[in-house]
């Protein structure tokens, strides 16, 4: 393995919480410096196969102990806010949180936030929290799902993803979290006077965010709309075709191989049948019969901002309306994100959306500085996908930077 393919495959692992800031390039070189290092190592000791052996454990993490994973059960869910679901899923004791503000008009939309992982519930729930904070201001009510250990997806020979014969896996033997998903919706479905059951809007990051898309395709037709942030999908395969590369802003798409993302945890390995990660999304409608409407935040230098792209990418080729919207962020959710997601989504009641972290493109922020891509130098071209302009080989931030579409591409990150 070369040193780079060493640090591939670190971003691989990188727990989706761990906040580590990945718009430096420093970080990168740095890493692929101790990546080299390793390869020494390995071969120095005869180590062929090598793993991360312990996750991110601290304010976002489950109760995990290294060489072993504990799920909190029912205190994951305790957040000192709000009331405290639980039920048995597979044998195991699963819960949420659900935040219903007093003050809410009645009755009131429901967001169902998925985090990420080796994260749980109570770390959105709890009081003074950003989303909890939007929901009382907002009016709509707050319901925290909580993982067991993490987001168990439908898997295809063992690995985790799906292939083009059973491309939405949404029945109990795919995974335990359909059984989940309705004790959820049936609670807020089963008080009608206090939560509307036509505005449920799911909503994630990261890991959450893969369990989204997979949530939001299984169960379409009881919510209203979707929102992601820090990941949404993978292809692989058969699904890279050469018109999806050639629409693609990964400089390392390949074709029948992979649409250039790298899946933390190992999801849909090269080495898997698998070509979408966690579901084929498709155009699906909503519970009052409208087409579902899918809202993509994606921050500039996240490591998984490729993923977001792919899911852009992949829901427009199905026709699924959806918008993009970029922020410059390593990978993190988006501050202050729900009066955007409520004007994405046409609520009713929006507040004002302040507009200065919400970018069209990573080219420059809103005092015109331009945007350090980080991690995503030489990996993504700018651009919603590259079949807007292209990403020339040759290409470089002297020769790209903010010309013409037609000439060249508006802005390309190295080249390759």
């Amino acid at each position: 393995m070369s040193p780079v393919e060493i640090y591939d495959e670190f971003e691989r692992c990188l727990p989706d919480e761990s906040r580590i800031v990945h718009n430096r390039r420093g970080w990168r070189v740095g890493l692929i410096a101790g990546a080299a290092g390793m390869v020494a190592l390995l071969s120095g000791v005869g180590v062929t196969n090598w793993a991360i052996t312990s996750k991110f454990d601290g304010l976002q993490g489950k109760h995990i102990q290294r060489g072993e994973e504990k799920d909190g059960g029912p205190t994951d869910c305790t957040a000192g806010n709000g009331e405290v679901h639980k039920f048995t899923v597979d044998g195991v004791t699963r819960c949420f949180t659900l935040v219903t503000p007093e003050s809410a008009h009645k009755p009131m939309p429901v967001v169902v936030y998925f985090h990420g992982k080796g994260s749980r519930a109570n770390v959105a729930c709890r009081r003074g929290t950003e989303l909890a904070k939007a929901a009382e201001s907002m009016g709509f009510a707050l319901l925290c799902a909580d993982a067991y250990q993490d987001w168990q997806f439908p898997r295809v020979d063992g690995a985790e993803g799906v292939n083009s014969d059973k491309p939405q896996p949404c029945t109990s033997d795919d995974t335990p979290e359909v059984d989940y998903m309705k004790k959820v919706l049936e609670t807020v479905q089963g008080d009608g006077e206090t939560y509307d059951s036509e505005k449920i809007y799911f909503q994630g990051f990261s890991q959450g965010a893969m369990m989204t898309s997979w949530a939001a395709t299984c169960f379409a037709d009881q919510i209203r709309g979707v929102s992601q942030a820090g990941g949404g999908l993978k292809l692989a395969k058969a699904a890279v075709t050469e018109e999806w590369c050639a629409g693609s802003s990964s400089t390392r798409c390949s074709v029948g191989v992979t649409d250039g993302n790298n899946i933390p945890g190992g999801s849909c390995p090269n080495s898997s049948p698998c070509e979408y990660f966690p579901i084929k999304t498709t155009n699906k409608k909503n519970v009052i019969g409208e087409d579902l409407k899918w809202c993509l935040f994606a921050g500039c230098s996240d490591y998984l901002l490729g993923s977001t792209l792919s899911q852009d990418q992949h829901l427009g080729a199905e026709g699924v309306p959806h918008e993009l919207v970029f922020y410059d962020s390593p990978h993190q959710a988006p501050i202050n994100w729900m009066p955007k997601v409520a004007e994405c989504h046409g609520w009713d009641s929006t507040p004002e959306v302040d507009e200065e972290p919400w970018l069209e493109k990573c080219l420059v922020n809103y005092d015109n500085d331009r945007i350090d891509l980080g991690i995503n130098e030489g990996k993504i071209c700018e651009g919603k996908t590259g079949v807007e302009c292209g990403c020339p080989k040759s290409c470089n931030e002297d020769t790209c930077w903010r010309k013409d579409c037609s000439e060249t591409c508006e802005f390309c990150t190295g080249g390759v």
